[in-house]
This record gives structure tokens, sequence and C-alpha cells, in this order.
């Protein structure tokens, strides 16, 4: 076990170069700049898996770049939207894992005082890397494509920015409030027809059976579609 702070991102270059067959990552916030430099030091065999929240929030600050997850898309990397991450892990194969307050930014690995442990002890890798892909093929988890990064490129542009912009360095920002009209202009097909159902029900808190009352209804919109329960489940999962 080896403590890890200050600058390290020389040691991830490094790590990443020399990883065979999968890097797993989790990370919150994502800059382009980083990214380049992690799709450039990765041989071009090994897969890249990677944890993120596609948050709004993050896109209009600038402490999540839209065109770094297309570059990892493109580069044949998978990657999942889990809403409720904010762990930092970083995992090379089966037998180097970083857990570490740094995001894959520049703030976190050159600049922010950030503060990690890596680990090579093989029972501890193995639960680390048993426990990301529990998240990673979990329900909780939904696949990021192209198209949902299009959609929040287009959202983004839409809302108008705070005076507030993300400097690569912070962990902190804060939410943002996106009305009904503008949801509805950027959204389009199962995601604006559920959107709208959702918000016909006048509930505080909306239970997935409320929703599955409009089933006749989206039947009509789709008659071709003979999975419209397991359709709404997977467009609530955005």
């Amino acid at each position: 076990m080896e403590i890890i702070n200050g600058p390290w991102d020389n040691r991830l270059w490094t790590l990443v170069n020399e990883t065979q067959k999968t890097i797993k990552i989790i990370s919150p916030f994502i800059k382009m700049e980083t990214c380049k430099t992690l799709i450039q030091n990765k041989p071009t065999s090994t897969r890249l898996q990677l944890i993120t929240s596609l948050n709004i929030s993050s896109v209009c600050f600038g402490s999540l770049d839209l065109p770094a997850l297309d570059l990892i898309l493109k580069n044949k990397g998978k990657i999942k939207n889990y809403p409720k991450v904010h762990a930092k892990v970083y995992i090379f194969d089966e037998d180097t894992a970083i857990v570490t307050s740094s995001n894959l930014t520049p703030g976190g690995l050159k600049y922010n005082f950030e503060y990690g442990i890596l680990i090579q002890e093989e029972k501890y890798v193995q639960k680390i890397i048993y426990d990301f892909n529990e998240a990673f093929y979990s329900d909780a988890c939904s696949n990021v494509t192209s198209r949902d990064l299009d959609f929040l490129a287009k959202l983004s542009q839409k809302i108008v920015r705070p005076s507030l912009h993300f400097n690569g360095f912070s962990d902190s920002q804060p939410e943002i409030e996106i009305s009904y009209q503008i949801l509805t202009e950027v959204l389009s097909g199962w995601k604006k027809e559920v959107f709208q159902k959702l918000n016909e029900i006048d509930k505080s808190t909306i239970q997935l059976k409320d929703l599955l009352q409009f089933v006749p209804e989206f039947h009509k919109l789709y008659p071709n579609n003979h999975y419209i329960e397991a359709k709404i489940r997977q467009t609530l999962q955005f």
C-alpha cells in the first residue's frame, strides 16, 4: 500500500501505459485535456470502462466535458451514467487500484491538494474490482451513447449560463434548475413522452407504478413496440 498525494499525473500515465487488458475508472468530473492524455497513453488493445455522472450542472459549469466523453466512445470505451456517484477510483488490470479524492481533471491530477492510496494487495484489489463491476452492470447505471451527449449539449446551450464558472480546481458547484419549457424544446421521442407523463402525475413522490398507468397510451404512440414497460424503465435511467 502506498500513499498518493501531490501531483501524480505522470504516475497515472505510466500505469495507464502499462495496463494490458482493462482500465476501470470512476470519476464524476472529466476534462478534455486529461482525457486526451489518457487515450494517448492507453495501449490500443486495452479496454476502457468509465463510470461518471451526467449532471447538467457539471456540464454547464465546465467540470464535465462532453467532448471528452465522446472521445472515449470513439476509442471504443464504455461509459455508464451513475447519477449518485462521488467516488474517484482507478483500476489497472487485476493487480493495481487507486482510491483517491482526484477527479480525472488537471486540478485533480496536478494542482489541487488531493490524497489517495495505491493498493496492490490482491484481496483488496479484487474487492474494489468486484464493487466496480457491481455498479457498472447494475440497474442504477445506464449506458451513455453519443445521442445522450448530443442531447446534453443541446440542453446546456438552452440554459442561461451562471456567472460562476468552474476553474478546474473545485469539486463544488450549485445545482441548476431547468424549466419545463426548455426540457420540452430539447427532449424528443421516448424521453419527451415519459417526461410529459411524469408531469401529469400530481404527487410529490412518484413511483414506477404511477407511470405504468400510462402504458395503454404508450401502446397507441408506439404500436410496434412490444416491450413498453421495459422501455419506460430504460428511459427513466437517463
